[in-house]
């Protein structure tokens, strides 16, 4: 079985540094004609003997196979000269089925149908998630790595009525062919819910999220981004490109009092040519209280959305406390809280929220 074929010593460090994921994404971008990259990514409940056997006969025997816990749980890597595979086979289900997570990516149409049917076929309760990938560089410039799935749902008591109505436009826009805008921000201070409400977007729609950190964005103003981002274009999901950007102040400042160039960068993939063909959304938070943003950012057709979220009073804090952690416990606010702060005390009081499963990050 042929792998990373004719790459030669760009393909060994890669390989060597970063390991099989890496080399294969750098195999995408430095070889010629290879094709455009398409993603796999699903999770659900199957039996762990029949889904290998389906990718043995598809890719070949493993490149390898580590043990990564007590409970018995494994995963699995395969590879060939145009794909990428790694499967988790977590803890036992019910009926001796195990927990399935399939991520990976490869040029071959024929792969890519494979594994589709496969899917289908044999995990149950199928379910093409979201993935939450990082924007990183490395010896062979910028590339995508998974940090995960996100499974949360909206709690609309942690945030006002207004704040409900903004997150509400914002679904329906990000779910839109024709969004009013493909820019929206989140601001406010620390712990106020930015971070929940992004996680609950992220649950509840269809699209690519790529979070940028704020030592990134600059990366976003030149044209070693575009084979990252058509590395995310599948024709036949068609989902859209969220981008997300922490602490982007750098980048929404007046352009008088800030660098033009990250503004120019940001406003070019979501409302240029390039944001409009391929379907490119920006999601932004900032933790200034205050700040003076750019009129062009916020000229009618560009912003989707402008949540400003901030601490509770003392009266709205106490009552969500006691929502959360029982009335029988008493507790009483003073000042203003944050959202982060109310959970933090109910907590410490006893309460226990409720868990789902997230799946950890892995590289692709």
């Amino acid at each position: 079985m042929a792998k990373f074929k004719d790459l030669g010593d760009v393909m060994q460090i890669s390989q060597d540094s970063y390991g099989l994921e890496e080399a294969y994404v750098s195999s995408h971008i430095v070889g010629k004609d290879r094709g455009k990259m398409l993603r796999l990514d699903y999770e659900g409940v199957g039996d762990a003997a029949a889904i290998n056997e389906r990718l043995v006969k598809a890719l070949g025997e493993p490149v390898s196979q580590l043990t990564e816990s007590s409970d018995g749980s494994y995963h699995k890597e395969f590879t060939d000269d145009a794909s990428y595979v790694k499967i988790f086979f977590n803890r036992t289900a019910k009926e001796g089925k195990q927990n399935i997570q399939l991520k990976g990516a490869t040029t071959s149409l024929v792969v890519y149908n494979a594994i589709k049917e496969l899917a289908s076929s044999l995990i149950t309760t199928v379910k093409e998630s979201n993935s939450v990938f990082a924007l990183m560089t490395g010896h062979s410039g910028l590339s995508l790595r998974s940090i995960g799935n996100i499974d949360h749902t909206m709690v609309e008591s942690n945030y006002n009525p207004k704040a409900i109505e903004g997150y509400n436009h914002i679904t329906q826009c990000l779910e839109s062919s024709d969004p009013c805008g493909r820019l929206i921000l989140l601001q406010g201070p620390p712990g106020v819910g930015k971070s929940y409400m992004i996680r609950s977007l992220v649950s509840s729609i269809k699209s690519t999220f790529i979070v940028v950190g704020s030592d990134m964005i600059s990366s976003l103003t030149g044209p070693a981004i575009l084979p990252v981002i058509m590395g995310c274009v599948n024709d036949e999901d068609k989902k859209p490109i969220t981008f997300i950007l922490e602490d982007a102040d750098i980048a929404l400042a007046n352009r008088k009092k800030g660098d033009v160039s990250h503004l120019s960068g940001l406003l070019n993939l979501g409302d240029g040519l390039l944001g409009e063909l391929l379907d490119i959304r920006i999601l932004a938070t900032t933790n200034a209280e205050v700040m003076e943003l750019d009129p062009a950012i916020k000229r009618p057709g560009r912003m989707c959305q402008h949540i400003s979220l901030d601490a509770f009073s003392a009266k709205e804090a106490a009552e969500l406390y006691a929502s959360m952690a029982g009335k029988k416990i008493v507790t009483k606010f003073k000042a203003p809280a944050t959202l982060a702060e109310i959970y933090r005390m109910a907590r410490e009081d006893g309460w226990v929220p409720e868990t789902k499963d997230v799946h950890d990050g892995q590289s692709i």
